[in-house]
């Protein structure tokens, strides 16, 4: 498998992505439910009836008796239509609003998706590098066992002391210890990697490279970062809308009209025979003049959460610049180190090499060649820490600027239209799928 791969499966099946995919569909839902403030409503109604009578009437002065029965089965029905016609400014406000909601939640789907993919590369890369540090655990382990079998032997022929072989078991015990160890990180790195692409992970892992990330200098890191970081997008959507809450509230002070047209007909209504039929049209206005001042408190709060939106922008850009330049000198750091680690580990090999051959000629001790073994294996352990934080942190950077996305790092999969399912919505009138 490669990172390329992995990245692919996390994008096509990680619960995180796919929850905020719903997250931003439901949010889709505001713009057609403001947009229905354009919209006449319909409603109708029905009633049906039944009445009996009996009339007893006395015409001759109370010589005849007159006996009438009554009865009127009836129904009523009728349709009303209203439409609006001016709320104020409200439906205008309400739609923008809905729609910078939306604006915003895209981006945060956007962030969510880089975030993701900096768990995925992180959890790849270690789990390289912990197996690969296992190899190396193991190899030293099986190098000190050898040479605790020489210095045995030496041992016996008088050309070394206890406290060699001494020096030399316990140079073995902690290697044997760190096998342990470094098994152990295996498995845990095991376990975040089956976490982050969703299935176990497989015997064979490429090892990753770094991202190429096109950007000459700090001035380049820190626009790029301004334009395109996605929680600095979500927070100017998200002043935006705050603004236009802020109409909202307004518009709870100002006149509302609206036209409303309706039809009924009655037949023996009333426990009396006949048919009605009526019709009517109305425009109606109304004026708000005092309400107990809610609407102002609401206009207020509005408007204090507009400066909060204002001063969470101004944060997430100072973020959005410490991010960009933190990545940019790690990466810069990550990448020095790597070329004076890899001397480091060339030289040290040549010395213990060296250290090897003087101590069969007796000019060395078997401490000094511990000691260098001991060297070395440090300096490779942090040989594949530094490759693996180069590759970590260039990923980083690359999200740091809003390029670690599927589009941008080109993976083999469907992509994710977030304008899809607004369109689908946007002027469904019917229907709750």
């Amino acid at each position: 498998m490669t990172l390329t791969e992995a990245l692919a499966l996390a994008y096509r099946s990680n619960p995180q992505i796919l929850r905020e995919r719903s997250v931003l569909e439901q949010t889709d839902e505001a713009v057609p439910k403001a947009l229905s403030g354009w919209r006449p409503t319909i409603s109708g109604n029905a009633a049906a009836n039944y009445s009996q009578s009996n009339y007893v009437t006395y015409p001759y002065g109370g010589s005849f008796r007159y006996d009438q029965r009554f009865a009127a089965p009836g129904y009523g029905a009728g349709v009303t239509i209203t439409q609006p016609l001016f709320m104020g400014g409200k439906t205008i406000a309400s739609t923008r609003q809905a729609m910078n909601t939306v604006l915003q939640e895209r981006a945060n789907l956007i962030q969510t998706e880089q975030q993701v993919f900096q768990n995925v590369v992180s959890a790849y890369v270690s789990l390289v590098q912990a197996r690969k540090v296992l190899v190396l655990t193991v190899r030293n382990e099986k190098t000190l066992e050898g040479q605790v079998q020489l210095t045995t032997h030496q041992l016996a022929l008088n050309q070394a002391t206890q406290t060699d072989v001494l020096q030399a078991k316990s140079q073995y015990e902690a290697a044997r210890a760190a096998t342990r160890l470094a098994e152990s990180d295996v498995n845990v790195a095991e376990a975040a990697f089956e976490r982050m692409i969703g299935r176990p992970a497989p015997d064979r892992l490429l090892v990753p490279s770094p991202v190429a990330v096109l950007l000459q200098s700090t001035n380049d890191a820190q626009q790029a970062a301004l334009e395109n970081a996605p929680q600095l997008n979500a927070a100017k959507f998200a002043l935006a809308a705050s603004q236009n809450a802020v109409k909202i509230a307004i518009a709870g002070l100002l006149p509302q009209i609206s036209a409303q047209a309706a039809y009924a007909r009655q037949v023996n209504q009333n426990a009396a025979k006949f048919t009605q039929n009526a019709e009517s049209v109305t425009v109606q206005a109304s004026v708000p003049l005092y309400q107990g001042g809610g609407e102002y408190a609401q206009i207020r709060a509005a408007r204090r959460a507009v400066d909060a939106a204002r001063h969470e922008l101004e944060n997430q850009q100072r973020i959005a610049i410490q991010t960009v330049m933190s990545a940019w000198q790690r990466l810069r750091s990550d990448r020095d180190q790597l070329t004076r680690n890899k001397q480091a580990v060339s030289l040290g090999e040549d010395a213990l090499r060296s250290i090897q051959q003087q101590e069969l000629l007796g000019v060395r001790t078997t401490f000094e060649v511990l000691q260098q073994q001991q060297l070395l294996f440090q300096q490779q352990k942090t040989q594949l820490q530094n490759v693996a934080n180069t590759v970590i942190d260039s990923y980083a950077l690359a999200a740091a600027i809003g390029r670690l996305t599927a589009k941008d790092l080109r993976l083999d999969v469907t992509p994710y239209d977030p304008t899809a399912h607004l369109k689908q919505v946007k002027e469904k009138l019917f229907g709750t799928k």
